[in-house]
């Protein structure tokens, strides 16, 4: 069976039920399966990856792996479903992933952006798919800072199903930075990493995105280029 690692889990790229399976897709786990990913595109497949009661995942009574655990909590509940990503497609995925860790200093950057403006609200939107000018397809997540009934700013993580292992953030539907994460370039070239160097190396690249955005941003607006 063709799999793919996701972080420490091994995803299976079959679309077929695998019940049949008795271990966990859990990397080096041996423990009995239980359930089956849930997770359906909009052509109907289903993941055929299985998961043991410790690691699989539960959103809203659904089980879930990893992977689509993810994009399902991301998922509008009014998406419909035609818009649901393909099965084994790692763009949404890579931007929920990546949009969810830098969300909190998104948001608190926004939030204080917004206090020197009336009416200032913050809108966030649920993952979703855009094509760009190129027609080129991506997955993003996005803020919006919004003030006296208008965008101020807006901000995205996002990921091109093209190039789905590069992370591209955006101002104003403009890129203004593309990294490739680190722990798929590991994979990429067979290296090994330790855990904690690991930890330190995901972390930089979420505050490195976070602190481009703030950069530009804060270029992009007259106040804030008058006090600097």
């Amino acid at each position: 069976m063709d799999s793919e690692e996701v972080g420490t889990f091994r995803m299976s790229t079959d679309t077929a039920p695998t019940l049949s399976r008795t271990r966990c897709f859990r990397y080096g786990c041996l423990n009995p399966v239980i359930d089956q990913c849930e997770f359906t595109d909009a052509n109907g497949n289903q993941c055929a990856s299985v998961w043991c009661a410790d690691h699989r995942l539960e959103v809203n009574g659904h089980m879930y792996c990893v992977r689509h655990a993810g994009i399902a909590r991301a998922l509008d509940e009014n998406v419909e479903e035609t818009d649901r990503p393909a099965l084994n497609l790692r763009a949404p995925a890579l931007a929920v992933w990546v949009g969810d860790h830098v969300d909190d200093h998104v948001r608190m950057y926004l939030l204080a952006l917004g206090s020197e403006m009336e009416q200032a609200t913050i809108q966030v939107y649920a993952i979703r798919r855009a094509v760009g000018v190129s027609g080129s397809p991506r997955w993003e997540r996005k803020w919006t800072l919004r003030a006296d009934g208008k965008n101020v700013v807006s901000v995205a993580i996002a990921v091109d199903e093209h190039h789905d292992s590069v992370v591209t953030a955006r101002v104003n539907d403009g890129v203004v930075v593309r990294r490739m994460a680190p722990w798929i370039r590991h994979r990429v070239v067979a290296e090994w990493s330790d855990p904690a160097q690991e930890a330190e190396e995901r972390q930089a690249f979420y505050d490195g995105l976070v602190d481009v955005i703030v950069r530009t941003v804060n270029a992009s607006i007259p106040q804030k280029r008058e006090a600097s």
